[in-house]
């Protein structure tokens, strides 16, 4: 402001001029943030970048200022030497391993994307775990049954559940089992694509080849709009373990959401909502089972384990189930009593393990399910 006011334009164009920069200067950066900078040079050295821009800036209006009238010895000291402590700081990056302290681990890979930060953290017993945005496990290989029940459950309540669909991927693990079953397809639709990359590169060996598995179709995007715009119908809708308190995650236990997800199921079909209770008061899961009560007319409640406390339990609803016949659990696990085997070894139960290295991941990034 006070360089253009040496302009000899008018004072209502030097203001116009200063609003249109500034404006463009916002959405280049927001563009330039959001699609280049985060994935190529991370958060922390974006950030060092526009001190930099800033620095460089502040100097050439000193330079500026200067040659217009005479400036003071202590000015231009002052002005060197926020300068360089400026610089000083632009040395420093804090060090990715800083993210696994709160799992007691180190950090095996991370990544930084638009949208948030992943990393695959090493916890005890050699097992691993992805954390987002440095506080949110997203799921860890410590707790292969808890993760593989998401899927196990809702596989044996269902006589027939060939076709399924997984609002949320994680590590992998629970969309992993259902391939353990006589599934004919499998889509999986995870938000954010450096979780569903981490998960490829280092969870192989729990997800019973769901990268590998031509039944399969996964999707980097979110798994909503995913789920509203598919044209297919599932025999299963099974909506992963969501922080409700988390920004962004409200929209997932909405009315709006289940009654999209009711469109989607075939006739007998279900809609499993998994929910953390150690997340949720009382009064916070009784308003998500009664939305899910509002648009489906049958509503069963299973719980996932048995652990004394951090327990999951699943909302089941469908359209049109009869009365839960014990029998069908009972011939559901009888056909699936070679999963946990299967599992184990990595075999899918329909084929044989080969030895031979698999193909590349078919990961699908295109419109529609």
């Amino acid at each position: 402001m006070r360089l253009s006011q040496q302009s000899h334009r008018s004072p209502g164009e030097n203001i116009g001029r200063l609003v249109a920069a500034d404006t463009l200067g916002a959405i280049v950066g927001s563009l330039a943030a959001g699609f280049v900078l985060l994935r190529t040079l991370g958060s922390w050295r974006s950030l060092n970048l526009f001190a930099a821009v800033y620095c460089g800036a502040l100097l050439i209006t000193a330079l500026r200022i200067r040659s217009q009238r005479p400036v003071s010895s202590v000015r231009v000291s002052a002005a060197v030497s926020i300068m360089a402590a400026a610089f000083l700081v632009l040395g420093f990056t804090p060090h990715p391993l800083q993210l696994g302290r709160g799992l007691g681990g180190s950090v095996i890979e991370y990544r930084e994307g638009p949208a948030a930060s992943a990393a695959v953290v090493g916890v005890g017993g050699g097992n691993r775990a992805i954390r987002v945005n440095s506080y949110y496990t997203l799921g860890s290989s410590s707790a292969l049954d808890s993760e593989r029940n998401q899927s196990v459950i809702p596989m044996l309540l269902h006589p027939e559940p060939h076709s399924v669909f997984y609002l949320g991927m994680g590590t992998g693990i629970t969309a992993g089992a259902s391939l353990s079953f006589p599934v004919e397809d499998v889509v999986v639709c995870e938000i954010l694509d450096d979780v569903v990359a981490l998960s490829e590169a280092h969870f192989r060996p729990y997800v019973n080849g769901l990268f590998d598995d031509p039944r399969v179709r996964i999707y980097a995007e979110d798994g909503r709009n995913c789920l509203s715009r598919s044209t297919n119908s599932y025999d299963l809708i099974i909506s992963d373990l969501f922080t409700p308190w988390k920004a962004g995650t409200g929209n997932l236990y909405t009315i709006e959401t289940y009654r999209i997800g009711a469109e989607r199921l075939r006739s007998g079909g279900m809609y499993v909502q998994w929910i953390p209770l150690y997340q949720v008061s009382e009064r916070e899961f009784a308003i998500i089972a009664r939305t899910m009560g509002e648009v489906f007319p049958h509503l069963t409640l299973w719980r996932g384990d048995l652990f004394p406390s951090r327990s999951i339990v699943a909302l089941v609803g469908s359209n049109d189930r009869d009365a839960l016949e014990p029998q069908v659990i009972a011939q559901a696990a009888h056909a699936a009593r070679n999963w946990r085997s299967s599992l184990r070894t990595g075999c899918v139960s329909h084929r044989r393990c080969s030895p031979k290295p698999v193909p590349p991941t078919r990961r699908c990034r295109a419109s529609g399910a």
